[in-house]
C-alpha cells in the first residue's frame, strides 16, 4: 500500500550550531583586529594565531552544521557536509534519535539527532538536527525539534509502507555494530504521544515508555 508524499523540508538551520558560529566569527574577528592593532610583534603573533584558531573552529562548526533533509515523494534525501544519501522509504525499518557529542574548543556536550536505519540494518543520522541532552528525560527529549523530525519521517514511512512494512512490523533492530545511546519509536507512536523504547550500551533495551 502506497499514499502520495509530497516534499516535506525537514529542516534547514540549527539555532545552537548558528549561536556556536556566531561567538566563534566574533572572537575570531576581535582577536584578528588586535592582532593587526597592537604594537608588539610577538602579540600580535600570539593574536593572530588565536584569530586563525577561533576562524579555524568556527569554519568546522559551519561545515557539519551544513545540511539540507528533506522527503521527495517516496525517498528520505539525507543531505549535510559529507552525507549525501537517497533512502527510500520502503526499506526504513526503523525511526528515533542517536546520541552524539557536539565539540567545542571550550568543552563537549551530549546532544541528540534524529536516526533513521533501514530492512539491512545499516544506520544514518540526520547531522545538524540537534538538542543539547540537559539532563532531559527521555518523555522531555521525546518534546524537542529532533524528535519532531523523527515522527515526520516515522509518519511518511509507515504511510508508504502501509501495516504490512518493515518499520510497523517492528522486527528489525540497528544491531549491525555497537551504537551509543538510541530511543527508538514505536508503533503507535505520535508527537502528541510518544511511545518509544531506550537502547544503552551495556544494559540494552529498557522497557517500553509511554
Amino acid at each position: 500500500m502506497t499514499t502520495s508524499v509530497t516534499t516535506l523540508v525537514l529542516g534547514r538551520s540549527n539555532l545552537a550550531r548558528t549561536i556556536q558560529l556566531s561567538l566563534f566569527a566574533v572572537a575570531a574577528v576581535a582577536l584578528a583586529i588586535s592582532a593587526l592593532t597592537t604594537g608588539s610583534l610577538s602579540t600580535r603573533f600570539m593574536f593572530g594565531l588565536l584569530a586563525l584558531v577561533f576562524g579555524y573552529t568556527g569554519w568546522q562548526v559551519f561545515s557539519r552544521g551544513r545540511f539540507a533533509h528533506e522527503i521527495t515523494g517516496c525517498v528520505l534525501k539525507v543531505r549535510s557536509a559529507r552525507v549525501a544519501r537517497d533512502v527510500p522509504l520502503q526499506s526504513i525499518a526503523g525511526v528515533g534519535l542517536i546520541q552524539t557529542e557536539m565539540k567545542s574548543a571550550i568543552a563537549s556536550y551530549r546532544a541528540w539527532e534524529p536516526f533513521v536505519w533501514t530492512s539491512d540494518r545499516a544506520g544514518l543520522r540526520l547531522r545538524g538536527i540537534t538538542a543539547f541532552e540537559r539532563k532531559r528525560s527521555d518523555l522531555a527529549l521525546m518534546r524537542t525539534r529532533p524528535a519532531r523530525v523523527a515522527h515526520q519521517i516515522y509518519q511518511q514511512a509507515a504511510a508508504v509502507q502501509g501495516p504490512e512494512g518493515p518499520l510497523l512490523r517492528h522486527e528489525v533492530q540497528p544491531m549491525a555494530t555497537a551504537p551509543p545511546s538510541i530511543i527508538e519509536l514505536l508503533p503507535g507512536s505520535t508527537t502528541d504521544e510518544p511511545k518509544f523504547q531506550r537502547w544503552n550500551p551495556g544494559t540494552h533495551w529498557q522497557p517500553e515508555n509511554t
